[in-house]
């Protein structure tokens, strides 16, 4: 049964749970508990994630969670945490907890209720997972801020009066992931009146035996120390703190599933930080330490991630970088039988790096992106490590193939790594095509129409400019775009840029993009369908413009920080291939496809062309950083040009807007470039291409050849300076309606900064108060006490003269007795 399913069960359960249960109940909850197991050993991006049940649900489960609702099992709360717990391994499962369903709103009222023991520990064990490598320092809303915030100040509240190992490591932990990245909640702890005594507990906890504990407390030191110095600086050893981490990352001997990550994430940190790189012993131990670091590649999946980003971090650094190449790319064939253990175990290293690039989880782009570090700078003409790159090319090519990204609607997540994955394929074939007898094996070894298949599918599916409301759709709506790119790019570098240039596959890729397909309907009538070219042309004018002149719709700004997935895939990229894609086109490979792009170039980018031309008219310190501009004056004459668009020649608003900035006729009326400008422009075009054909170099030959020939006429400068003029004089009025709004604030500030005082005067006196009513407490206390000690004195004093009347009572009856007796003897 699907999981909306098995999640409608247990909402039906925590429904009926603490009503009164018929006999049968026990075998509902062990049914239950055997589905929940069922699913526990799925991939949670096997999982459906978007629907409306599940997100329901899901929200019963964390009920359950806070409240700790009486008269459910103890066996299927915990299993239920336990599956919350698993979810939160996936990226997607992981936002969708903590933002669709207020998770840190809910848990700090669970936390200061103070619930039963097991259920606490449940609870931190949960926040624990879905903190791990989140990016907290994106929630920058007041909610979000106000819950982070309230974790933490409950965090330390436990550190501070909770001794239990069960409560106080987790907490550890997870105030180490909260402060991660987070420079709000760094302040918030630093101001804390509880800062100087957390700052001695983690010194102190230096020295601790429990690796967990040590890790989390250095993680803590260097991220509210602010740099890698207060790390280094501490009081105890702390070069053998260092080797600690090492030691935990390198041999997994800590108990806790989660040190030797938080142990890879402060030595990736501490490495990119960008401070004295002198200070990490990882050259000294590298030679040591690496062949231990590969064999944790064998790990869980989270923790293998976690050492291939730490590999990424080492192929930064020539030195190091060297050493990791020699490790797994030996200059020797994969032998099993081997007798040598180096070779053993570098064949294992290297085995579990492609085993892990098939994989559906992140880790596959991450041994992707190791496998790319590594050949993009040791794949020359000296490299002799063919036969690792022929298994490289024997696991990844039969991948390129629309049966490999499992496309489920209703199951999107992994639909995105997969084509996340495909587009890291094609990058790292495209780095090992920059040698020709590279570039040819790929050619001869991939199925072209296999590749041509799935670049149809992507192009039917991700043809696609807008913003949609559904970031999931978003997402991978624009990896296929940056795939199917990618994937183009390759297909046209191998059929140009061969030993031999391979005719025979140019060819195949022409005749399949210029073809047309036709359907007959239920009536007999022939329909026509768009064609490939036409989506192709399409998917690179969103590359072209939507990613590049707008920023792209999947950047941090736009999406709430979780656009960090996607910063290796930036539209700087994006537009580099697209625009080497056509120049490579032209009107040889793929015509159709340069008609289709420059018509689409002509009729809605218009306005971006105008703003880069702007930008470049403005100077050589405007221009912009992304090479957008290379598209806009070079691929956009060449191409409206070439095919006859009059850009313009159109009269209409947008265009007209567009021409008064500079560039809307930038074809017919000539461009607004200097010189100078032209030279500086040429030359960055050739720099940013980094084309080595011979017919692109024609190309940019004709590209200086046209600008040149354009004129500033007295005209444009005209209409140029009365815009500038215009602009001046809508910037002055803005600046002197920001200077009175800034008068108004200063206004507010001072009648703000006089009630701050007052409240502070006020505070000072209610203090002396307090004082005074804590000295007459005391006092007070004291004059009871002297009462009570008079009254007990006074009460002996009562308690001796009673006595004391009793004894005279007596002696008074012994006397006259005795007179009595006299009396009778003197009568007598």
């Amino acid at each position: 049964a699907d999981f909306s399913s098995l999640l409608t069960e247990i909402d039906h359960y925590l429904g009926c749970s603490g009503k009164q249960q018929d006999s049968g109940a026990s075998n509902n909850e062990l049914v239950l508990s055997h589905r929940i197991d069922h699913f526990l050993g799925l991939h949670p991006s096997q999982l459906e994630l978007e629907s409306v049940v599940t997100r329901d649900c899901l929200e019963a489960l964390l009920e359950l969670l806070v409240t700790g609702r009486s008269g459910v099992s103890h066996s299927v709360r915990r299993r239920c945490v336990k599956l919350l717990t698993h979810l939160a391994s996936s990226r997607a499962w992981q936002e969708t907890l903590l933002e669709s369903h207020s998770c840190l709103d809910r848990l700090p009222v669970f936390f200061h209720q103070r619930p039963s023991h097991p259920l606490l520990t449940d609870g931190l064990c949960l926040l624990q997972a879905l903190c791990f490598d989140y990016h907290f320092g994106a929630w920058t809303d007041g909610d979000r801020a106000a819950a982070v915030a309230s974790v933490v100040s409950v965090l330390l509240f436990y550190l501070r009066n909770d001794s239990d190992m069960a409560i106080y490591e987790p907490s550890l932990g997870i105030l180490a992931s909260l402060l991660r990245g987070n420079t709000d909640c760094q302040n918030l702890v630093r101001n804390s009146d509880k800062f100087h005594w957390l700052k001695k507990q983690l010194l102190k906890n230096l020295e601790n035996p429990s690796l967990s504990i040590t890790i989390y407390s250095m993680s803590l030191i260097y991220y509210l120390g602010g740099c890698g110095e207060q790390l280094f600086n501490c009081p105890t050893n702390s070069y053998q703190s260092i080797q600690a981490v090492f030691h935990v990352l390198l041999t997994g001997s800590c108990n806790s599933r989660w040190a030797p990550l938080y142990s890879a994430n402060l030595l990736i940190d501490i490495a990119t930080s960008g401070f004295n790189q002198d200070l990490l012993p990882t050259y000294e131990y590298l030679p040591v330490c690496l062949g231990p670091l590969l064999d944790q590649l064998t790990a869980e999946k989270l923790l293998q991630g976690k050492i291939l980003e730490v590999l990424h971090v080492l192929c930064n650094h020539e030195r190091s970088r060297k050493l990791v190449f020699d490790q797994i790319l030996l200059n020797s064939a994969l032998q099993s039988d081997t007798t040598d253990a180096k070779l053993k175990n570098s064949n294992l290293a290297f085995v579990a790096i492609l085993s892990a690039a098939q994989d559906s989880c992140d880790s596959a782009v991450k041994a992707v992106r190791l496998l790319t570090d590594l050949y993009k700078h040791y794949v020359d003409s000296q490299c002799q490590s063919k036969h690792r790159l022929e298994l490289v090319l024997n696991y990844l090519l039969p991948q390129l193939s629309v049966d490999s990204l499992q496309f489920n609607q209703h199951v999107t997540e992994a639909f995105e790594r997969n084509v996340v994955r495909l587009g890291a394929y094609c990058k790292l074939l495209g780095y090992l095509c920059n040698q020709p007898q590279w570039c040819d094996l790929i050619g001869r070894q991939l199925v072209t129409e296999r590749c041509l298949d799935l670049l149809d599918w992507l192009a039917s599916k991700c043809c696609y400019v807008g913003r949609s409301q559904d970031y999931r759709r978003r997402s991978w709506i624009y990896f296929g775009q940056v795939c199917s790119i990618r994937l183009l790019w390759l297909l046209c570098r191998i059929s140009n840029f061969g030993v031999n240039s391979n005719k025979p596959l140019a060819n195949q890729i022409e005749a399949r993009l210029s073809t047309d397909t036709t359907e007959t309907s239920s009536n007999g009538e022939h329909r026509k369908q768009s064609s490939t070219s036409c989506s192709l042309a399409r998917l690179l004018a969103c590359g072209l413009v939507y990613h590049c002149y707008s920023g792209g719709p999947y950047s941090n700004a736009s999406n709430g920080g979780s656009g960090a997935a996607v910063s290796d895939y930036c539209g700087d990229q994006i537009v580099e291939c697209a625009l080497r894609i056509v120049c490579l086109a032209g009107q040889k490979l793929i015509p159709s496809v340069s008609r289709e792009l420059a018509s689409l170039l002509s009729q809605r980018h218009r306005l971006a062309l105008a703003s880069a031309n702007n930008s470049i008219a403005s100077g050589p310190s405007a221009l912009p950083s992304n090479g957008c501009y290379a598209g806009s004056i070079g691929l956009g004459v060449e191409l409206i040009n070439g095919h006859g668009v009059a850009v313009g020649s159109t009269t209409s608003t947008s265009a007209s807007a567009g021409s008064s900035g500079g560039g809307g006729g930038a074809v017919n009326g000539g461009h607004e470039l200097g010189s100078g400008q032209l030279d500086q422009l040429i030359n960055d075009v050739k720099n940013r291409l980094n084309l080595k054909d011979t017919r692109v170099s024609d190309l940019l030959t004709l590209y200086e050849s046209k600008l040149q020939a354009c004129q500033l006429s007295e005209e444009s400068l005209i209409a140029y300076a009365a815009a500038q003029s215009d602009a001046l004089s809508r910037c002055q009025a803005v600046a002197r309606r920001q200077a009175q709004r800034s008068a108004a604030l200063e206004a507010e500030c001072a009648k703000l900064r006089g009630a701050t005082a007052d409240a502070e005067k006020a505070q000072e006196a209610l203090r002396v108060l307090e004082r005074e009513k804590a000295a007459n407490e005391a006092r007070l206390v004291k004059e009871v006490k002297s009462a009570q000690r008079n009254a007990e004195r006074l009460q002996a004093l009562l308690d001796q003269t009673e006595r004391e009347k009793l004894e005279m009572a007596e002696r008074n009856n012994q006397l006259k007795n005795i007179l009595m007796s006299a009396s009778a003897v003197f009568k007598s």
